[in-house]
């Protein structure tokens, strides 16, 4: 077992992890929370948006929110960034361990299962980066255009989940291969 998963995940280690993320979302929250609370709401109580978002809500306020707006971007790329530089690391720890101690398939999997996660974590940053920039350009989009980069924000990653992990297990892959060559993938033939 090269990667002695029991050895480093113990009962504490899983604390410490705890704790960080707790203390981590409490000081990248909680700014944006307070100053969130400091703006004057003048305008209708309706949020345009079908999430209710920082952005979606401070757009209701009066006078300018630019401080807030520049506040919440500085986190959101921090959050981005944190979790991208922890996720890369991990996985390059990873795949260099795998590479030190197995040879030939066992790499190939390994590259293939990490290269996945990879692909579905960077998609899910990037769209709800996306989301987020476009949101804190409010004032020059349409809110259906914003309503609809939301909407994608979270669509396309949910839905692309499953079908990049299915594409990559031989049963499923083989299984959508047969029913094409029987007329489709959603026909069976009696």
């Amino acid at each position: 077992m090269p990667l002695h998963y029991h050895h480093f995940m113990t009962k504490r280690t899983m604390a410490w992890l705890l704790f960080y993320g707790l203390l981590r979302n409490l000081f990248l929250v909680f700014p944006i929370v307070y100053f969130t609370s400091t703006v004057q709401f003048c305008r209708s109580s309706i949020i345009m948006n079908f999430v209710c978002e920082n952005m979606s809500l401070l757009n209701l306020g009066c006078g300018d929110i630019s401080k807030i707006q520049s506040i919440g971007l500085w986190v959101r790329m921090l959050v981005t960034a944190m979790d991208g530089t922890c996720i890369l690391t991990s996985y390059l720890s990873i795949l260099c361990s795998v590479w030190k101690t197995i040879v030939g398939r066992g790499r190939e999997k390994t590259w293939k299962t990490c290269s996945t996660h990879l692909l579905v974590t960077m998609m899910t940053f990037f769209c709800g980066m996306s989301s987020s920039l476009v949101s804190r350009m409010s004032s020059h989009i349409l809110p259906d255009v914003q309503n609809l980069i939301t909407l994608m924000s979270f669509e396309i990653p949910s839905n692309a989940h499953p079908i990049i992990y299915g594409l990559r297990t031989r049963e499923i892959r083989n299984s959508l291969r047969k029913r094409t060559k029987r007329g489709g993938p959603f026909f069976t033939h009696s």
